[in-house]
């Protein structure tokens, strides 16, 4: 993912704060921990949240199931706070650690690795979100690739490990939009 063409492209990052995020990205991880999550922890549910135990869909090997697990909320906050709908997108976090096991598992070598590490931890692949650990909470990457709706009401606001600071937001948005909304390569078969 080239960065500075993703804020660029980020209309819904303002014009003044689009060279901080840059700085912020070529730097990352560097410093994110303090910069990234804010302290405030309110009672409501925001866009980025990190909860502790949402229901995630998992694969239990026979069956999708759903069960509790760490996940970053991807609905926007006035959608799940103002009853505008049923229904929050999440997406499962995962330990950095677990996520390399099962990728070097996947793959069958460990070919290709330290540079894949480089790009999750610097938040360059598009289907990952890199969140540094924090309160506890390890090295960790949110799967934007498993998304899936579940009722609000599953989710609960004191189940929140933390949540993004507005540049944290920026970045998140970011992500998200590039993941969900890049350009294909011209040469993507169309009918």
């Amino acid at each position: 993912m080239d960065t500075d063409a993703a804020v660029d492209a980020a209309t819904f990052v303002p014009p003044e704060h689009k060279q901080e995020l840059k700085d912020f990205l070529s730097a990352f991880p560097d410093d994110a921990e303090h910069r990234m999550y804010t302290s405030k922890n309110r009672e409501i549910l925001l866009q980025g949240d990190v909860l502790n135990d949402a229901p995630v869909p998992a694969w239990d090997g026979e069956n999708l199931v759903l069960a509790p697990g760490p996940a970053v909320v991807l609905s926007n906050s006035c959608d799940i706070n103002q009853d505008k709908d049923r229904y929050a997108t999440v997406v499962p976090v995962v330990r950095l650690d677990d996520f390399i096991a099962d990728w070097a598992k996947y793959r069958g070598s460990q070919e290709g690795l330290a540079e894949h590490i480089e790009n999750v931890r610097g938040n360059k692949a598009t289907q990952l979100f890199f969140l540094p650990g924090r309160k506890g909470i390890p090295d960790s990457v949110a799967l934007l690739v498993r998304a899936a709706s579940i009722p609000i009401e599953m989710l609960r606001p004191n189940g929140k490990v933390f949540e993004l600071s507005q540049l944290g937001h920026y970045l998140f948005m970011t992500k998200l939009a590039w993941h969900l909304c890049r350009p294909e390569a011209q040469d993507a078969a169309r009918a």
